[in-house]
């Protein structure tokens, strides 16, 4: 399969430049380890950028006493994972990249991992993004992404390899249906034809949406296994907060009713109905109230950063994101 995905629509070209999009919010521990790391990369033509999401613990001006040659933009607010991003993007696309590539902050790269985006999407102008095979940042043997697809019947989206042991499975250059964001390199030329990542959804389904966006106007999405980046994932953040309940329920029922195509959605609502009464079972009376929530907010067509902790507390909505 690989040979065939790299074969198409290839074009002979100098060596394009790649930003690096770096998105910090309140973590410049994690961003600084990051940003380290992507100034060992070997790759010959790139230009790191930190955009911070407006903090509230002095990051920006820490990481800008420590990196005086890297340009680092201030959103004035938490935009949530695409405003940020994009606000990245367009710095990029004003000052003529070929690629951004859109990394997370709580990574760390293998020196070789840009040489091997580039080399997947470069001079193939049928491809539009490539994803990296990501690993755990305390295991490096264990699996975090090797290529997803979703479902346009029901939202549902499978994550290949995750937590899995990295034996090989999965090393082979692939079409994929959509790729994350924690390591996602995007051709610029796409961008201007398709448009900035949606920031409607604030967090969670955004990169989906992109994604799908690229594939129906005929743009490729590559999954490489060679280029390798490591996520500090942590219990914590696989553990399933009232936040992450309320944006996966609430952004899912969007992502259907946008781009589904004939979505089963009895199946979709009796799903979201097990999950409620699994958490009403079990005392987690909160998560059970979001998912209530994130239909009232899909119903009444409320996008964006509508939900806090408060809003399980008060049982209000607080137009104050909290992430």
């Amino acid at each position: 399969m690989s040979e065939t995905i790299l074969e198409n629509n290839v074009v002979s070209r100098i060596i394009p430049e790649v930003f690096i999009l770096i998105l910090n919010w309140n973590g410049w521990q994690d961003t600084v380890e990051c940003v380290d790391s992507c100034r060992n990369l070997d790759y010959p033509n790139f230009r790191i950028v930190m955009i911070d999401n407006g903090s509230t613990d002095d990051s920006e001006k820490l990481l800008r006493e420590r990196y005086t040659d890297i340009c680092i933009l201030q959103t004035g607010s938490n935009l949530g994972f695409a405003g940020g991003n994009n606000a990245g993007i367009r710095y990029a696309l004003e000052r003529g990249a070929d690629y951004v590539w859109l990394l997370n902050n709580d990574t760390t790269v293998a020196p070789d991992s840009l040489t091997e985006l580039v080399k997947v999407v470069d001079g193939r102008t049928n491809i539009g993004m490539a994803g990296s095979k990501i690993l755990l940042y305390d295991q490096p043997d264990t699996l975090h992404f090797a290529g997803a697809e979703i479902s346009l019947i029901d939202g549902n989206s499978r994550h290949l390899g995750i937590l899995e042991k990295d034996v090989g499975q999965y090393d082979q250059v692939s079409e994929m249906g959509f790729l994350t964001g924690c390591s996602l390199l995007v051709s610029c030329r796409m961008i201007e034809q398709i448009g900035l990542m949606p920031e409607e959804y604030f967090l969670y389904f955004e990169e989906s949406d992109w994604c799908l966006r690229a594939r129906r106007a005929s743009y490729r999405l590559i999954f490489t296994p060679y280029s390798q980046v490591f996520h500090k994932l942590s219990a914590s953040v696989l553990k399933v907060s009232e936040r992450k309940t309320y944006y996966l329920v609430r952004n899912r029922l969007f992502f259907l009713s946008k781009w589904g195509e004939d979505v089963f959605w009895l199946r979709r609502f009796f799903l979201d109905a097990k999950l409620f009464l699994r958490h009403a079972l079990k005392r987690r009376f909160r998560h059970a109230y979001v998912v209530l929530l994130a239909y009232r907010h899909w119903f009444q067509n409320n996008m964006g950063p509508l939900f806090a902790l408060k809003t399980i507390r008060n049982s209000r909505v607080d137009q104050k994101p909290v992430l």
